[in-house]
């Protein structure tokens, strides 16, 4: 494990290559965080997506999908007695349209209250022209406030069309039967509802206050599960530490949700992604840096060379990003211990005085703010 971190280490000092790569290993590339997904901060969640290399296509494989990511957070929407509902989550063609032959076999869903008839539903196409492929009543052996799933006979979807999951409600007057999932809401797509046949609106437009997603999903199956590389992997790095991959498996998407809620919270906190090949792993993305006591997010483009690193008197940085205007080291702790206003693409910087540990190098340029890690010993 040491001799490990220490390659690692020095492959993020020096760009040692440590897993085989070459320059037939293209990176990911535009690794960003989406905060729109990343729902109740409390619960600590990051939404990470990237672009893949050119000509990438997604595995054949086996997955649940859905806009409520698996959790039932509440229940929403009553007080009428012989209104029947729909509510349903939508997904576009091109989200399921990346698979040549793909199968609907399951449906995740709640029930809420007992004096309500329920149906689950599947549709394609728009609300204008619909294909009603399940219209299921569940009538026995039901189980109520907890997640239960239909078995299906597989369903084959036109990758052509978008795609439908729902319920339908007799009523809504015995409480709030629809279950629903975190918030913010995936706008048009997690919040989908008809009560006059044939419409469908946002449950947003109908009231600005219910942001929910609805909690039910749909798992799609392939008629195989042959794995087309690249697939990714990710690695994270809390407060500047090294990095370590936090996914067990190779990652078969492109987006990723980072859950870190059971840690400690850190202030910052990196990312970057891997392609990982058959025989071989690709240089990393360029680092996302989101900084958890403020807004800012600093995206390391490796274009602010640093050297000697690591360093033990003096250290140069040169910019391929414009004139660099001020530079700032900081520790682990976050506090700043040296910063320096500059006007120029090159700057020695005398270190001798400094403490040996990492630190972040803050570098702004007339094209933004860059992070970098450097390592001073004495």
């Amino acid at each position: 494990m040491k001799r490990f971190s220490i390659f690692l280490l020095l492959n993020l000092l020096f760009g040692i290559t440590i897993f085989g790569q070459n320059k037939e290993y293209d990176p990911p590339t535009n690794l960003r965080n989406l905060p729109q997904f990343n729902w109740r901060q409390d619960d600590e969640m990051i939404t990470l997506e990237w672009t893949p290399p050119a000509g990438w296509t997604p595995s054949a494989v086996d997955k649940w999908i859905d806009w409520d990511l698996g959790i039932w957070d509440g229940n929403s929407i009553g007080s009428c007695m012989d209104c029947p509902w729909e509510a349903a989550a939508r997904w576009d063609a091109a989200m399921i349209g990346m698979y040549d032959s793909v199968y609907l076999t399951k449906i995740r869903y709640i029930l809420i209250e007992p004096e309500i008839q329920y149906k689950l539903l599947v549709y394609q196409g728009t609300p204008a022209a619909f294909d009603t492929l399940l219209k299921h009543p569940l009538l026995f052996n039901l189980t109520y406030n907890v997640f239960d799933t239909l078995i299906l006979d597989p369903i084959q979807l036109d990758p052509s069309k978008d795609l439908w999951i729902g319920y339908w409600v007799n009523s809504m007057a015995s409480g709030y039967p629809l279950p629903v999932g975190p918030v913010p809401v995936k706008e048009g797509y997690g919040n989908m509802v008809s009560y006059i046949p044939g419409s469908w609106w946002t449950l947003t437009y109908i009231n600005p206050d219910l942001s929910y997603n609805w909690s039910i999903g749909g798992y799609l199956e392939t008629p195989n599960d042959t794995i087309i590389y690249p697939l990714f992997n990710i690695y994270r790095s809390l407060d500047f530490q090294l990095f370590e991959k936090i996914n067990e498996e190779p990652h078969l998407d492109t987006t990723y949700y980072d859950f870190f809620g059971n840690q400690p919270e850190p202030n910052y906190i990196s990312y970057y992604i891997t392609c990982v090949y058959e025989d071989g792993e690709s240089e990393p993305s360029d680092t996302l840096t989101i900084s958890l006591v403020n807004t800012t997010e600093i995206v390391q483009k490796n274009n602010i060379k640093i050297f000697p690193n690591p360093a033990r008197d003096k250290v140069t940085i040169e910019s391929s990003e414009g004139k660099i205007f001020s530079i700032s080291l900081i520790n682990n702790e976050g506090e700043e211990v040296f910063s320096k206003h500059v006007d120029d693409e090159r700057i020695t910087i005398n270190v001798s005085q400094i403490s040996s540990s990492f630190y972040v190098l803050k570098t702004t340029t007339t094209k933004g703010v860059f992070s970098s890690k450097v390592l001073i010993l004495k």
